[in-house]
C-alpha cells in the first residue's frame, strides 16, 4: 500500500487527514458515495488542499487496506442491478452496516433509505465533524440480535 501511496503523491499528513475524514464519514453518515464525500470535504478544507482526482484514488487504495473500520464499496458490490465503475459513485460504510451472510448488505439498504436522499448533516465547525473520528456508531440492542431484529 505504501507503494501505492507514494505513486499518488500525496504526504503522509495528507494521507492521514483523508483516513480521518473517511472514518468520519462512516461514523456520522453509515453510508456516504464518495462524489458527496468530496463536497462535505470542500467544505471544511476549502479547493486548494487537494484535488478530486485524488480524493476519488485515495478512495480507490483504501479500497484495498485491511482492518479500517470502514469498508469501501463499488455500487455494483452492494446492488445486483448497477454496473457502473464511475470512482466518484464507490461507496463509504461503517463496518458495522456489514453483516456476514446472505442479506449482508441489509442494514446498508436500510441506512440508504433513512436518508431519504436528504442532503447530509454538515456541523458549523470542522472541529465537531472531525470529532465523529470517536467511535460513536452504535448499534441499538435490537440490531444487535441480528438476524432475529429483521426477521420481524
Amino acid at each position: 500500500m505504501e507503494k501505492k501511496y507514494a505513486e499518488l503523491g500525496l504526504s503522509k499528513e495528507k494521507t492521514d487527514l483523508l483516513h480521518e475524514y473517511f472514518f468520519c464519514f462512516s461514523n456520522l453518515y453509515g453510508v456516504i458515495m464518495i462524489r458527496d464525500a468530496w463536497q462535505v470535504f470542500r467544505n471544511y478544507e476549502g479547493v486548494g488542499l487537494l484535488h478530486k482526482k485524488d480524493f476519488e484514488a485515495f478512495s480507490d487504495i483504501a479500497k484495498r487496506e485491511p482492518r479500517h473500520p470502514y469498508t469501501i464499496l463499488e455500487l455494483k458490490e452492494a446492488y445486483s442491478g448497477e454496473t457502473t465503475d464511475d470512482p466518484a459513485k464507490l461507496l463509504i460504510v461503517n463496518n458495522r452496516l456489514i453483516r456476514p451472510g446472505y442479506g449482508k448488505y441489509t442494514l446498508l439498504y436500510y441506512t440508504v433509505d433513512l436518508q431519504g436522499g436528504r442532503p447530509y448533516y454538515m456541523p458549523a465547525e470542522k472541529l465537531e465533524f472531525l470529532s465523529y473520528a470517536e467511535n460513536r456508531f452504535y448499534l441499538s440492542s435490537e440490531e444487535k440480535t441480528w438476524p432475529a431484529f429483521w426477521a420481524g
